[in-house]
């Protein structure tokens, strides 16, 4: 069995799959049983709606969200 998503070259009609590989396709929308999405949701959660005043803030803020990032990453570990 291949799991793949429904992207439109993996449901391609002119895909001619080998005889001892069964394509098994996600629901069109799953994020939970691609791994990675469970991470970007565990990301995105403490970064987003930050609004920033000038550039300058915004490049200051980009040393503080990857401090962040690195402190969720070594939280993930530890859990």
């Amino acid at each position: 069995m291949l799991q793949v998503d429904q992207a439109p070259a993996h449901t391609s009609s002119a895909i001619r799959w080998q005889e001892f590989i069964i394509p098994l396709f996600q629901p069109a929308s799953a994020p939970e049983l691609n791994p990675i999405e469970r991470l970007w949701q565990l990301l995105k959660k403490p970064l987003k709606n930050q609004l920033f005043s000038s550039l300058q803030t915004l490049c200051v803020g980009v040393a503080r969200r990857r401090h962040r990032i690195q402190e969720i990453f070594d939280q993930l570990i530890l859990e």
